[in-house]
């Protein structure tokens, strides 16, 4: 039997108060290793990353997978805080994401688009590498 990304899923999900967000990610690979934060896009959620996620940490990364805005369990924190998914909104959130999780710096790769990661790279000084795929 063929096991597909509908019938897998990470080993647990946690939650975390980052910013405006609630964030559910997936945390995976040893926590001092070097961060690397994925971030989905539209249609796409954290499961587009099942299969990078085990070869990264298994190479001894420790590896974020946030449900962004408007995914999974990410929730925001207060009725009025705006509805937005504009990307320079993605980049704050995953530098809020970093700040709650005490991550300095960490390697950014993004499903779609690298908008938000080229301003995550400029503004914050804290990605250590960037990668977009498409």
């Amino acid at each position: 039997m063929t096991t597909t990304h509908a019938t897998r899923s990470f080993a647990s999900l946690r939650q975390i108060d980052a910013g405006a967000l609630n964030v559910g990610y997936a945390d995976a690979g040893p926590a001092e290793g070097p961060a690397v934060v994925l971030l989905h896009g539209w249609p796409y959620d954290i499961h587009s990353f099942l299969d990078a996620t085990q070869l990264l940490a298994a190479r001894g990364f420790r590896v974020i997978i946030p449900y962004l805005r408007g995914y999974g369990t990410t929730s925001l924190r207060s009725s009025n805080t705006p509805r937005n998914g504009q990307q320079c909104v993605v980049a704050l959130d995953a530098i809020a994401l970093m700040d709650a999780l005490h991550v300095e710096r960490a390697i950014v790769a993004v499903s779609t688009g690298g908008l938000a990661q080229s301003i995550l790279w400029r503004r914050s000084g804290r990605t250590a590498a960037r990668h977009s795929f498409r």
